[in-house]
């Protein structure tokens, strides 16, 4: 089967050497029911997992049940799957396992996103430590981020030629955004004073 890309073959092809196969590896796949996908494959891939990697288990087996169920077809109709061809039709056991949901942070205390991010007063008094490092490359390197709020990899590699000093904006070449896209960043009074200096 072909994929868009490169890494979603490996992926799978991890998931299965990793929670599949030593597992389930030997038993028919007419046997393979909800229950056992859930207590033996999806227990052992969760445990230790975060709910990310663990779905991923799952989107991974629901892949492969339903391309064992549905026949692809090539150009001239006939089934691509042809060896699996007795089990057309088998029902997917993964739709009756739900997907995980991340642990719902208790009342009053603080969800992990919220961990991570800095509050105004934490920002502030950072942006102030920062300031008094004037002249330290990385210290202007994250105020400049803390300003514009740039990715560390857009920081870190702007070159002056990025800058247009007379309409004061920062253009973010293609390679260096995550998304692959350049965007303009408008330079505030304070930004486009730390990058004169």
């Amino acid at each position: 089967r072909k994929f868009k890309r490169d890494r979603t073959a490996s992926e799978i092809e991890r998931h299965f050497d990793r929670y599949v196969f030593p597992i389930i590896g030997d038993m028919p796949v007419v046997d393979v029911t909800a229950d056992t996908i859930r207590n033996e494959v999806l227990s052992v891939a969760y445990a230790g997992q975060h709910v990310t990697q663990r779905n991923a288990v799952r989107v991974t087996l629901s892949g492969f049940f339903s391309w064992v169920a549905v026949p692809e077809t090539k150009r001239n109709g006939w089934p691509a799957n042809l060896v699996a061809s007795h089990l057309h039709g088998l029902t997917n056991p993964i739709r009756n396992i739900a997907v995980m949901r991340p642990p719902k942070a208790k009342r009053g205390s603080p969800t992990t996103r919220e961990k991570e991010a800095l509050t105004r007063e934490e920002s502030q008094a950072l942006y102030r430590l920062l300031k008094a490092c004037r002249g330290d490359r990385w210290a202007d390197a994250v105020r400049l981020q803390l300003l514009c709020a740039t990715r560390v990899s857009e920081t870190v590699l702007a070159e002056s030629k990025h800058i247009n000093w007379s309409t004061r904006t920062w253009k973010v070449p293609a390679e260096h955004s995550k998304n692959g896209t350049e965007h303009t960043v408008e330079l505030s009074d304070a930004a486009f004073e730390l990058l004169k200096s």
